[in-house]
């Protein structure tokens, strides 16, 4: 804490272009500014916490060019609680960059913005941060933001748990890169509240786990992604369990995976490649959208894709890109307030899961309509007599507007029957069972 006073307030002799400054960690009550008179300032231990008081919030300035090494176990904590704010100042340029990074073997902590952070005085310019954090992803990370401060032309590479990961914060990320992390590209986190981040033109590669990473469990995730690359990692590109942020001008380079959704996230004018390499799961919810106002590349009469059942509230076409579905988890019913069809294309195979079933309920409609040559294959995921349970239909679909043709249904039963209708009325045509 007495490093301010010291480079200020003394004629500090004999500092040579390799000098470094050795600085154990401590509390920053106040200003404290770090300058290139120093090659590196190297923190042998503990922690650089930035915690003012109330009204009073401790700033941490680092200027361009500033180099800073950490030990094993070492980092910076910024505004640590509500109560003891900071601000963190990162001012480096295109020409002269700040790098923080590790100075022996072993990762360092990395960079913790708490919730006391100043965010809208906290900024991170032109920064590279490497080899930081410690733990698992994706609760932790290198860069830690618990805020919403403004990162602009930031690098985070090399990062034992995930790169980013953003709690109950809603920071501005642009021009933001993310390479080589050990787990998670970028974690988005409910946390106990809202997680809402704005992010143009990031770049996310090789991370060892998933590209971006929703979890909005325990609280919404919602945001903006834009204008961004995010490269074929180890596994999904994209994993959302829980959340529904905005996918806007990406280039999506891998396979997506969404769990059971309360909320859906929105797709518009993607391009998506690399499906037929890993099969993805999506909600039924989000397929209409996604295939219709995105472009999709790679995908095949083989490539398969997994759907989670849902209620179908708008207008939804299976077969206009792919040809099989797995319904892996729970019921697909159509309802809606007004009007709405489910339309299945000639040659489409639906695989269900065990006890899952195709329901037509209020003022839903099913067109299932094969040919001859392509007809519509219904079955189940597990061959067995009555394994899956068949289609439904209840007195509340709009009556005479379902066509079943050219259809096979395999191996489903509900209540003794493959297709159960409750007072009402539909079409089949070249009908088997």
């Amino acid at each position: 804490d007495i490093l301010e006073m010291f480079q200020t307030q003394n004629t500090l002799q004999g500092i040579g272009p390799t000098t470094s400054l050795n600085v154990v960690g401590d509390t920053m009550t106040g200003t404290t500014t770090l300058t290139t008179q120093w090659y590196s300032y190297v923190v042998v231990s503990g922690t650089l916490s930035v915690n003012g008081t109330t009204g009073n919030p401790a700033t941490l300035v680092i200027q361009a060019g500033v180099r800073m090494s950490f030990a094993s176990g070492s980092g910076i904590s910024v505004g640590s609680s509500t109560s003891t704010p900071g601000i963190l100042k990162v001012l480096g340029t295109s020409a002269s960059p700040v790098t923080f990074t590790k100075s022996g073997a072993s990762a360092w902590s990395g960079i913790m913005l708490y919730s006391g952070t100043v965010g809208a005085q906290t900024i991170l310019q032109y920064a590279v941060l490497e080899y930081a954090g410690t733990g698992t992803s994706p609760t932790t990370a290198g860069l830690n933001i618990y805020a919403s401060p403004t990162l602009e032309n930031v690098t985070v590479r090399y990062s034992g748990p995930s790169g980013i990961l953003v709690t109950t914060a809603s920071p501005t990320m642009t021009n933001v890169t993310v390479d080589q992390g050990g787990g998670d590209g970028l974690s988005l986190n409910g946390g106990s509240g809202t997680t809402a981040p704005t992010i143009t033109q990031a770049i996310i590669s090789n991370t060892d786990r998933y590209g971006i990473y929703v979890n909005g469990s325990n609280g919404a995730v919602g945001g903006t992604i834009q204008g961004s690359t995010i490269l074929t990692p180890v596994s999904y590109v994209i994993y959302i369990s829980q959340g529904a942020p905005t996918f806007l001008n990406n280039s999506i380079n891998g396979s997506l995976f969404m769990t059971n959704l309360s909320g859906l996230p929105v797709f518009t004018d993607n391009t998506i490649r690399h499906f037929s390499t890993k099969t993805g799961r999506i909600s039924i919810g989000v397929l209409q959208q996604l295939q219709t106002q995105n472009t999709l590349l790679d995908i095949d009469p083989t490539t398969v894709l997994e759907l989670n059942g849902a209620t179908v509230s708008t207008n939804t076409t299976l077969g206009f890109r792919w040809k099989i579905y797995n319904v892996v988890t729970g019921n697909i019913t159509v309802s809606g307030t007004s009007p709405v069809t489910l339309t299945v294309n000639p040659g489409v195979t639906m695989q269900f899961a065990a006890s899952s079933y195709l329901g037509v309920s209020d003022k839903g409609i099913l067109r299932a309509r094969g040919t001859s040559t392509e007809p519509i294959l219904l079955t189940t995921l597990n061959p067995a007599p009555n394994n899956w349970r068949g289609i439904v239909f209840n007195g509340n679909a709009v009556a005479g507007a379902s066509l079943l043709e050219y259809v096979t249904v395999d191996q489903g039963c509900k209540q003794d029957a493959a297709i159960y209708g409750i007072s009402t009325a539909f079409t089949m045509n070249h009908f088997t069972i």
